[in-house]
């Protein structure tokens, strides 16, 4: 698996389809928490719908960002990687080159 290294301590790799359920709560996680001022009752419903569609998140290419051992981060594109479809940092974590790699 290609691992691709960034500042000390944090890598990102394309996850492997055991590990998508983690990615789609990370996700969701984040989105909760920085989300809820951008976005009303039914936005958070369609997002919910979305990142608990199991086909669909099978359906994406996803990469994460890991710190040690810890996802940190993801990115997930469909359409031949010509559509970012999640894109999601923990706070802690911004600023460091993730989302640029």
């Amino acid at each position: 698996m290609n691992t691709l290294s960034l500042t000390p301590g944090i890598s990102v790799r394309r996850l492997d389809l055991s590990e998508y359920k983690e990615a789609a709560s990370l996700s969701l996680e984040i989105y909760l928490q920085t989300g809820e001022e951008d976005f009303d009752e039914q936005g958070l419903e369609t997002f919910k719908s979305f990142v608990n569609d199991e086909a669909m998140i099978n359906s994406l290419v996803i990469y994460g960002a890991f710190a040690e051992a810890r996802l940190v981060g993801v990115m997930a594109v469909k359409n031949e990687r010509k559509h970012i479809s999640l894109f999601f940092i923990r706070e802690a974590y911004h600023r460091k080159g993730i989302g640029r790699r």
